[in-house]
């Protein structure tokens, strides 16, 4: 899991809890575990391992580590912290386990736990099995977006790969996204095009009146219904060069069925037309 995420779910716990890996070495403190540290330790930004605040011996830590590694369930262990001023902790509990096991990449992380007064073990396993359901519930959510990331990436290549030109704006016709052959007809690249008015990029007129054309996306929104240009609309391209095109705009709706865009789909039949006329 990400160490944002511990925090998250930690921050607003009650108890000091330290995110280590087996060498114990920390990952991560929630706020009760920062707030410990940063009373009795002044100097802990240049302390990286538990190693560095407890008297515990290296034989002994390792000991307590790869017993917290082989378990899920709390196992109580005898901290000694390196503070002058012991007494407030005195009778303290600590206890540590296993929070995420190794994979390929990474060693096995783990929680120790601290917390004043001897409750029994109990309530600390209830809490594991919270943050475990939290975890669980953190990597459905990494998964969904992974699958939503691939899908958008799709869409993109599907989008770049047609022959029609694509553009898309949000609720109040400003651009979102221009596919290749829209930026190779409008003379707009994506990048520049980002936000701007509609009529500034998909800028038509008529092409017998040569008077300037309303914009189809904006009626589009304001009518909620698809537009389809008329035959005669021609679209002057950022240097001036002129297509003459054809094809629809539409509402773009969430699954509640409201409004969030419009999408504008459009080819040149410059071509055509001509070979029409000349026929």
């Amino acid at each position: 899991m990400d160490y944002s995420d511990f925090k998250k779910i930690t921050d607003n716990l009650p108890d000091a809890l330290i995110l280590l890996n087996i060498d114990g070495d920390i990952l991560q403190l929630n706020q009760q575990a920062q707030k410990f540290f940063t009373k009795n330790f002044p100097d802990i930004n240049n302390r990286n391992s538990i190693k560095d605040f407890i008297e515990n011996s290296d034989n002994h830590l390792t000991s307590i580590l790869k017993s917290w590694s082989r378990s899920k369930m709390p196992v109580p262990s005898v901290i000694k912290w390196k503070i002058n001023d012991i007494q407030h902790i005195n009778d303290w509990q600590y206890q540590g386990f296993m929070f995420e096991p190794a994979n390929e990449q990474d060693s096995a992380k783990l929680i120790l736990r601290c917390r004043p007064g001897g409750e029994n073990t109990a309530t600390f396993a209830r809490l594991n099995k919270e943050l475990a359901k939290t975890q669980i519930t953190l990597r459905k959510l990494q998964e969904t977006r992974e699958a939503l990331e691939k899908e958008h990436e799709r869409a993109v290549v599907t989008l770049n790969s047609i022959g029609d030109a694509v553009i898309t704006t949000d609720i109040h016709g400003n651009i979102d996204s221009l596919n290749p052959m829209a930026e190779s007809l409008t003379g707009w690249s994506q990048t520049e095009s980002q936000g701007r008015p509609s009529h500034e990029i998909f800028n038509i007129i008529d092409e017998n009146t040569r008077q300037k054309s309303s914009d189809p996306i904006q009626e589009s929104l304001n009518k909620n219904k698809v537009i389809e240009l008329n035959n005669h609309t021609v679209l002057l391209a950022r240097d001036g060069t002129e297509f003459i095109i054809e094809d629809t705009v539409a509402p773009i709706r969430n699954k509640a069925e409201e409004v969030i865009g419009a999408v504008l789909v459009f080819h040149d039949v410059t071509g055509d037309r001509l070979a029409r006329r000349q026929l």
